[in-house]
């Protein structure tokens, strides 16, 4: 996911691995876990991979604790959503294209619900 060989990713830190602009999140969740051995859900960032590209992840991390109790180190599962974070930003973009075009469009249009009523129309359509 990241494009490292595993020697190469055993001595990165967060630093190298993660954009620069979630570094601060990042830490202070680690800070959760590993500080105060909390477990942290589908936290949702970016990453830097070797070849500089942006890769979005979920990840989930938990603390392993020593025989008194406190954390050691932490542990996660990373997934990489860059793809539907992809698909969600294109779904977005247009529906926001087709609220313009509908909004604003010359041509009177409207939806109907499913009992054939009216639900909303266009400014053409108000002003026909």
């Amino acid at each position: 996911m990241m494009g490292y060989a595993e020697e190469e990713l055993i001595d990165c830190t967060v630093d190298q691995l993660a954009h620069g602009e979630d570094i601060g999140f990042i830490r202070e969740a680690l800070r959760l876990v590993l500080d105060r051995g909390e477990t942290v859900r589908a936290l949702e960032m970016r990453g830097v991979k070797k070849d500089r590209s942006v890769v979005w992840v979920r990840a989930s991390a938990s603390a392993i604790r020593g025989d008194d109790g406190e954390p050691l180190y932490a542990i996660a599962i990373v997934e990489d959503i860059t793809e539907s974070r992809n698909a969600k930003s294109a779904l977005s973009e247009s529906e926001e294209r087709f609220r313009r075009a509908f909004d604003d469009g010359p041509v009177g249009m409207g939806f109907l619900d499913q009992e054939y009523r009216v639900a909303r129309v266009n400014r053409a359509m108000r002003e026909m």
